[in-house]
Formats: structure tokens, sequence, C-alpha cells
């Protein structure tokens, strides 16, 4: 078998100023390109590893939940602008077994006003599905932010923190989904209150009904 190390004394014999001629490639850079490109290099090169991936398969309500803030206080010049009253932010909730959305306005992102909004809703998503018991334990992916932090939240919810580059992602697409239905509700105002917001809210989660599977789902994080 040839081995680099053979494929490349051969190619040193070679005249690089023919073999650049011939090839069109820099005289400089002849001989590194054709070894790079010969069977005995590809051969050797080091298979790169795959990212392990985390999965997280899902059979519960509340089994994981994606966790994102939205900003509503972008550049009045930007279609991304959203007013709603004196509202700051939005914690933004998606179920990843059921695909509800849920909201929460907030008017910091400190930590301790964000935990209350999610316990605010880890409350309600108890009493939706489990006729207020606690005892099911929730998980919430966040990404890095201190604004996420274990101590504000209440008894069997743990927060799980994303470094990847994804974050919470499927939080992240229903806040895109939401920018979107809030243009097309207030004709690009994008000014509404809100009792407004929990309108589109529900009319979101209208549209997902039917996506809940007894199987389960499977959210891999990447």
């Amino acid at each position: 078998m040839e081995t680099v190390k053979d494929k490349f004394e051969e190619l040193l014999t070679l005249d690089k100023h023919k073999l650049a001629k011939a090839t069109g490639v820099p005289v400089t850079k002849v001989h590194e390109t054709l070894m790079e490109s010969s069977e005995a290099y590809q051969r050797n090169q080091a298979v790169k590893p795959v990212k392990k991936m985390r999965g997280y398969q899902v059979y519960n309500f509340g089994s994981l939940v994606h966790v994102d803030l939205m900003f509503l206080s972008t550049p009045t010049n930007s279609t991304q602008t959203v007013v709603i009253d004196a509202w700051k932010y939005l914690v933004i909730t998606v179920d990843v077994y059921s695909r509800l959305l849920t909201v929460r306005p907030t008017k910091t992102k400190r930590a301790s006003e964000v935990g209350a909004a999610l316990q605010e809703i880890v409350k309600e998503m108890r009493e939706r599905y489990y006729n207020g018991a606690d005892y099911f334990p929730f998980k919430l992916l966040v990404d890095g932010g201190t604004e996420f932090s274990q101590n504000t939240l209440g008894e069997n919810t743990t927060l799980i923190r994303t470094h990847s580059k994804h974050g919470a992602s499927l939080a992240e697409r229903y806040i895109r989904t939401l920018r979107d239905k809030i243009r097309i509700a207030t004709n690009g105002r994008n000014k509404l209150t809100l009792e407004e917001l929990y309108k589109i809210v529900d009319r979101i989660n209208d549209d997902t009904k039917g996506t809940i599977s007894s199987k389960g789902y499977s959210a891999t994080e990447m």
C-alpha cells in the first residue's frame, strides 16, 4: 500500500514548474495541492469525530419545556419591534410533549422576576394537566443566561442548561411565530395590549392541537 511518505517523495522528484503549468496551480502551492488531493493523503487523514447529541425522550406534559426570553424593545426602525403596554420582556415556554405555548410578561430580566413568571407558568401547567399536583418533575431547558436560576424555582422543577448554539430551539422558533402573528394581527403596527397578546397565543395553541402523541416525542439537543 502506498504511504503518504512514499507519495510525497514521488512528488518531490517531479518538476514543480511543469506541474504548475499543467495544473494551473501556483508554483509555491503545487506540491502541497497535489499531495492533499492524492488517494494516499486522503486515506491517512484522521476521521473527524462526530459530535454526540444529547437526546431527551418525552412521554408526559412538563417532562421537557423549552424556555427563552423575547425582547420587546427593539429599535423603532425594526420590523421586529413589539410594544405591549409597559412590559419589556416576555418569558416564553413551549412544552415539548404538547407544543403548548405559554407566555408571561416581565419588566426586567432579573432572575427573581423571571423565576416568578416561570413558577406561574409551571403552576398553570400542573393545574391544566395534573389537577394541581406537584408530584411530577418538570424540566426546563434554558440557555446559559443569568436570568435563569434554579434558586428562583419551586419544588420538583429543574433547570437544564444547554450550551449548544441552538439553545432552546423550540422556544426560539415559537418566538419567531409569535412575532409574525403579532405583525399580522396588528396590520404591521406591532402594538397591542396584554389581553390581545394572550388571544394570539390561544390561536397559536389552537393551531397546534392534535400534535400530542401517546408515543411521546424525541427532542434532541444539537
